[in-house]
């Protein structure tokens, strides 16, 4: 494994994580469906990619591939160095006026995500997301609201299927 290259590195590492499974590193449409990973993380695919979603505030682990930090404010109480990011695309989040808006009215979650969606769909980030699942069989979507359930990264990470 000493002279594998990095994509390789990550593709044996995303094949121990996936159970023996081994990604090949193209664009073709993966056909395996979307599951829950060996430790629950939640995750859909994309040309072979794994996209998981994690809170900011949760432990760094090797097996969260490349990490990118999807909220558009930075989270209280977390240094750059804990939250080991690779990449902090605070574009590809709600809009502030969207943001706020839900979070006045936390019950409207089915409509916050209909919006959300909507700005999605004229969003340039998404595309540099993608750009970035294309390059890396595993990539961790990082937020930092407490509800696992009802956040934006859960939205987007359904999105980029």
């Amino acid at each position: 494994m000493e002279d594998l290259t990095v994509a390789r590195r990550y593709a044996a590492v995303a094949a121990l994580y996936l159970g023996g499974f081994a990604l090949e590193l193209t664009e073709a449409p993966e056909t395996r469906p979307a599951g829950i990973g060996a430790r629950g993380e939640r995750s859909v695919r994309l040309w072979g990619v794994r996209f998981l979603i994690k809170r900011v505030y949760d432990e760094a682990d090797p097996g969260d591939g490349f990490r990118v930090l999807v909220d558009r404010l930075w989270p209280r109480g977390v240094t750059k160095e804990r939250a080991a990011l690779d990449l902090w695309l605070k574009e590809v989040a709600p809009s502030t006026e969207l943001r706020t808006w839900f979070h006045a009215q936390p019950d409207r979650f089915e409509e916050f995500a209909e919006r959300y969606r909507a700005e999605l769909e004229s969003n340039p980030a998404v595309d540099q997301l993608r750009d970035i699942g294309r390059k890396h069989p595993i990539v961790t979507l990082l937020y930092s609201v407490k509800d696992a359930a009802h956040n934006h990264a859960a939205i987007l990470r359904s999105y980029l299927m």
